[in-house]
This record gives structure tokens, C-alpha cells and sequence, in this order.
């Protein structure tokens, strides 16, 4: 059975270059190997946004009522993000950091939220709506993090989803 690294995946197939990846074929004859590569998975997953990974907070296996409840909430209770199943939950203004406080123009700042049939995937970038890169725009810290947490099971646990 051949082994061979991932090396040069980057590129083709979008994958980061330091990406754990082990490209094999098991028991298919070299006439029959598919054009496209078996990539086994590593211990570690990641959301591959062009070639980069994102930070999450992950409640997966969602039921579909479940879903939909969830669904219900963040239509009444969070800004719409301009994309279907996507959503901005505005951060506590207490919780910005010194840099995010002195950014007026950059102001509000959200944590994206998108509702995939089986999963809430949440992350850990905080943004801002009105600009796409400004230096106020950087992972959360332990007590934004904490906030997102602690406000995503506070709601699900209010509309009595299981997790």
C-alpha cells in the first residue's frame, strides 16, 4: 500500500501546506486509482475559508426541529448577516478590547454565526460590519470567547435544545 505526504496538495486542491494530510491508496489497482486523492482525516478540523482555518465553537448534530428553533431565534434576536443561514451576534460593549474601544467608525462588533442543517458553527473572529480589514479585527479574547460561549448554551439552553 503506498504512503506519500500531502506535499504539493497546496496548491492544487486548497489545502494549507502545513495541513496533518496522508494521501493513500489501499488495495486499488494503479489503472483503477482515482484521479482525485483519499484523504484521510486528521485530528484536528478545520473550516477551510480559501487557504486559511477559522477558530470555531461547534454544536453539531442539530436535529432538523432543533434547527429550525434555533433558526427562529436568531431571525428575531440577531442582525441578519446578508447571506442565508448566516447571522451577526453584536459582542457586549464592555467586552471590546482598548484597540476595538478606539475604532468609532468601525463600530458594532459581531461574532458571525451560520446555521448549517446539522450545526451551529460560531466563530472566534471578531468583526466589525463596516470595514473588511482594519487592525480592530482579531480573534477573540478569553473574555469574548467566554461571552460567546456562555450566550450561545444560555440560548439553546432557553429554547431547550439538548447538547
Amino acid at each position: 500500500m503506498p504512503i506519500r505526504p500531502a506535499e504539493g496538495l497546496a496548491d492544487r486542491y486548497g489545502l494549507l501546506a502545513t495541513f496533518p494530510t496522508i494521501v493513500f491508496y489501499a488495495n486499488i489497482p494503479e489503472g483503477c486509482r482515482p484521479d482525485t486523492p483519499v484523504i484521510a482525516s486528521c485530528p484536528v478540523r478545520y473550516n477551510m475559508v480559501g487557504s486559511a482555518a477559522m477558530k470555531q465553537y461547534v454544536i453539531d448534530e442539530l436535529t432538523p426541529q432543533d434547527r429550525d428553533t434555533v433558526d427562529g431565534y436568531l431571525k428575531a434576536h440577531t442582525q441578519p448577516a446578508g447571506l442565508d443561514g448566516m447571522y451577526w451576534l453584536p459582542i457586549d460593549e464592555q467586552l471590546l478590547s482598548p484597540e476595538q474601544r478606539a475604532h468609532h467608525d468601525c463600530r458594532p462588533f459581531v461574532f458571525a454565526l451560520e446555521l448549517r442543517p446539522d450545526r451551529l458553527v460560531c466563530e472566534l473572529l471578531v468583526r466589525t460590519c463596516n470595514r473588511v480589514r482594519c487592525t480592530c479585527i482579531a480573534y477573540a479574547t478569553p473574555e469574548q470567547r467566554e461571552w460567546l460561549i456562555g450566550s450561545i448554551d444560555a440560548i439553546l439552553s432557553k429554547l431547550g435544545v439538548k447538547v
